[in-house]
């Protein structure tokens, strides 16, 4: 009897483990129509182009699967591996698209408990063990930043990655046909659901096997062998036959740079709060000291390779391997709840001797080593206690983190999409940034050219589509060449032009921009009529020139001229004819962090994180005044030329020209959405405002904008 209500409170406190952070989590769900973040929106557009590739194999044509195609631009249905796509459609179906995505997304979160209980049970023989592991798992942080930023998919590759990893165990201890069948099954399963777990999964089990070889442990290697070759056999067979040739880029130089793994910062972000990493450690040592009574030979070597391949993996990029070893590393996290569980399993399988005198020694010994593992087993219980204690607070950071930093909002994203859906053709093409873009691909099916930062672009011609897409929303026209580029807004705004970026590790980053709201008012003074600005670009001498002139003449008399050029590594900008006393201020990008900014004699220095950045002028006075360089001239020409220290240059060679109509032209751009920042009037970010300067709005609301690009207030 007491076994049996023994046996019912585990099952119980198994499912409190599932159930507790499922409720938990859909109590901040359930007032969001959408899921957090942007990544959602990309697995809808997947879902929707298997689905139509289905249906075209069932020999049914329709506009709708079409548009689910065409939002795929050139890249193959299949190139990211379709498991949970499979699993999405019919949900989506049965619930609608956004809530089965956050029904997916919450159960995957919610079962990841199941197979790490199982495994740390059959590990330690202690259901005990199993439990504590079950409730460390339950709310991991790093699980609830996956479901945070949208990575469901790697959530599915955790939960079948722990499961096979049971399985292997169990086939070692049993070689039954249904454990090596489902071992077999699930090391099937894992190529098909996540590249990245696919990837740590193989050489967790290369140098498993390789540990096991070395410790003489030869009979356990080849259910290693039989899972190792199963699994890269299914990924050959699934790249070959459904993902061939390969779009993926392996090598962002971008990523490179910025997405290596600060091993001091990326660990403690996991553990969220030190106090916990430091009782991890603590554990981990005891473990490592007691590691031949606690565990068996294959489960120390388990739990070493589960641990420190993924640290190895993010070291890669040595082989011009350059993707998001972030991701790669957290993998190390995954084993980390059945290595804090394992002390307590020491008190349970203490084997206390029989006998009296003769053996009173040994049984003191034992006692002894009972004794000592009390502390460390209660170690063991507060530190999963504080691990769902900070899981909890980490769900509620979480919400609100990925709330606060979406610019559409909830309510009005959803909106906005569905007047996209209901109001646009199916063959529009859309300009919009992530937090958006991804939405309108996936939930309105609108084909999209995304702006997000090159180094989450690892699919082949998404770098492209994004230097079209920033070409547009950052500028009338642009000048490129293997070291910066400059992008202006002329005519439409010219408090933000132009907008000077600078290569430096991997990409083109915002560094300085002008505003002229100043000299244009002094003009307007000067002029004592109506100011317009005219601007045009000369590809074959690659520079942008803008007139001031007075619209009151009918001749349109010139007022001042500014000329931009790009000469090598500097950007050089003249003013001719200029009023006398007047200013310009050059602002430093508030994506650019400063350090300190100094003045010497015609050189402004500004020392930023991409490097020292000079701004040279002939202006009869230079100031620094927090993030600006005003530049004072009295009267006649003034000349500015701005150039980084010790430039980098990409493989471009040659010099780019660019204006904004005929990249609309030539890509088909039928909308663009943009963020709404004011209530009280129609704003968005102001590098956008030329935007809308020049567009007509077709529709809007309180936190979206959405601007028809075949309609212009010119």
């Amino acid at each position: 009897m007491l076994r049996k209500r023994t046996d019912a409170g585990l099952k119980i406190s198994l499912l409190c483990a599932i159930l507790v952070p499922l409720a938990y989590v859909w109590y901040f769900l359930v007032a969001r129509i959408t899921p957090w973040w942007s990544d959602p929106g990309e697995w809808l557009k997947y879902t929707n182009a298997i689905e139509a590739v289905l249906i075209k194999h069932l020999g049914i044509n329709s506009p709708q699967h079409e548009a689910m195609l065409y939002t795929m631009w050139d890249q193959g249905v299949f190139q990211y591996p379709p498991i949970f796509f499979m699993i999405l459609l019919p949900l989506r179906f049965l619930l609608g698209p956004l809530q089965a995505l956050k029904v997916l997304g919450s159960m995957l979160l919610a079962l990841q408990p199941v197979p790490i209980y199982f495994l740390t049970k059959k590990i330690t023989s202690s259901r005990f063990s199993g439990l504590l592991a079950a409730y460390a798992t339950s709310l991991l942080p790093i699980n609830i930043e996956m479901l945070g930023w949208g990575g469901y998919p790697n959530l599915l590759g955790f939960l079948l990655l722990s499961t096979n990893i049971f399985f292997v165990v169990s086939a070692m201890v049993e070689s039954k046909p249904r454990n090596i069948c489902l071992m077999l099954l699930t090391s099937i399963l894992i190529p098909l659901s996540h590249h990245l777990t696919s990837g740590v999964f193989l050489g967790t089990l290369l140098l498993w096997m390789l540990l096991l070889i070395i410790l003489g442990e030869t009979k356990k290697v080849k259910y290693l062998f039989y899972n190792f070759i199963t699994a890269l056999s299914t990924l050959f067979l699934y790249r070959a036959l459904l993902a061939n040739p390969s779009q993926f880029v392996l090598f962002n130089e971008a990523a490179y740079y910025s997405l290596r793994v600060n091993f001091l910062e990326a660990i403690l972000w996991a553990f969220k709060v030190p106090a916990v990493l430091i009782m991890t450690l603590i554990i981990a040592s005891y473990v490592a000291l007691r590691s031949n009574e606690i565990l068996k030979r294959e489960h120390q070597t388990l739990l070493l390779a589960w641990i420190t391949f993924p640290i190895i993996a993010t070291q890669f990029y040595i082989f011009n391997i350059a993707i998001d070893f972030n991701r790669v590393f957290f993998f190390m996290l995954q084993p980390i709840p059945l290595l804090i569980a394992l002390p307590p399993s020491l008190i349970r399988n203490v084997n206390w001797p029989d006998g009296d005198f003769l053996r009173s020694q040994l049984k003191w010994f034992l006692s002894r080593k009972f004794l000592s593992a009390i502390p460390i087993a209660f170690l063991s219980i507060i530190t999963v206690i504080s691990v769902f204690l900070m899981g909890m607070i980490t769900v509620a950071n979480v919400a609100g983190w990925y709330s606060s930093q979406d610019p559409y909002g909830d309510y009005e994203k959803v909106a906005a999409l569905d007047w996209i859906k209901h109001n646009t053709p199916l063959s529009s093409v859309f300009i919009a940034d992530e937090y958006m873009g991804r939405w309108i691909e996936g939930y309105a099916c609108r084909r999209t050219l995304l702006y997000m930062e090159p180094r989450f672009l690892f699919i082949k011609g998404q770098l492209e589509r994004y230097y079209i897409a920033s070409s547009i929303l950052l500028g009338n026209r642009e000048i490129r060449n293997c070291y910066l580029r400059v992008l202006d807004q002329a005519p439409h705004n010219m408090n933000y032009t132009p907008i000077i970026c600078f290569w430096s590790k991997g990409e083109y980053k915002e560094t300085l921009y002008i505003n002229e709201s100043l000299l244009l008012k002094r003009l307007e003074n000067v002029s004592l009529g109506r100011l317009a600005v005219e601007s045009s670009i000369h590809a074959e001498t690659g520079r942008i020139e803008t007139h001031y002139v007075n619209a009151s003449h009918k001749d349109k008399s010139l007022l001042m001229k500014k000329v931009i050029s790009v000469d090598g590594y500097g950007v050089n900008i003249t003013y001719e004819g200029p009023p006398k006393n007047f200013t310009v201020h050059v602002y430093v990008s508030p994506k650019r962090t400063v350090g300190l900014m100094e003045v010497y004699g015609k050189r402004a220095v500004i020392y930023t994180d991409l490097g020292r950045v000079f701004v040279e002028s002939d202006a009869k006075k230079i100031e620094c005044e927090e993030r600006r360089i005003k530049l004072c001239s009295e009267g006649g020409d003034l000349k500015i030329q701005i150039f980084m220290e010790n430039p980098v240059r990409n493989q471009l060679n040659r010099t780019l020209v660019f204006e904004l109509s005929e990249l609309i032209k030539e890509n088909g751009v039928t909308h663009i959405a943009l963020p709404r920042v004011s209530l009280s009037k129609l704003e968005s970010l102001p590098e956008y405002h030329h935007l809308l300067n020049k567009f007509q709005v077709a529709y809007v609301n309180n936190k979206v904008i959405i601007l028809e690009v075949g309609k212009s207030e010119d």
